[in-house]
């Protein structure tokens, strides 16, 4: 609903500021999974997570039933290392210090550009409503 009210009116800054919000809390599953090592700062992903994953980006691992982590990767360009793995390097998590290795675990991210974009337009909307008087 809120994404359609986006569409009627796209410079409605409280619609904006809500959807917004409401990506910010949404967490998006990419197509791939991950494996994690103990003892070791990376994940290793099944597939390119070049287009999902780069420096910065907040990723969540494991399902509700199995519980989740959450960590926050480092690279910008994943290391290949077999046809069918790619190693990115993340910031220390409570996941490393299980001792457990961990297999097929699923991603989750967060889509950021795409909150700051809606609050950045919110802002400035919300900004010129201020000294443009409707018609």
């Amino acid at each position: 609903m809120l994404g359609r009210a986006t569409e009627l009116v796209p410079t409605h800054s409280n619609a904006l500021n809500h959807f917004a919000n409401y990506l910010f809390w949404n967490w998006k599953k990419v197509p791939f999974t991950a494996r994690v090592v103990p003892g070791n700062m990376s994940i290793s992903c099944s597939a390119d997570p070049t287009q999902y994953l780069r420096s910065g980006v907040s990723i969540k691992l494991g399902c509700a039933g199995n519980g989740t982590f959450q960590a926050k990767i480092l690279d910008d360009l994943p290391q290949m290392t077999s046809p069918n793995r790619w190693i990115m390097k993340v910031a220390p998590s409570n996941i490393f210090c299980l001792g457990v290795e961990h297999e097929e675990m699923p991603v989750y991210v967060k889509n950021i550009p795409e909150v700051d974009n809606l609050a950045s337009r919110a802002y400035h909307c919300s900004f010129m409503c201020l000294y443009v008087k409707p018609a």
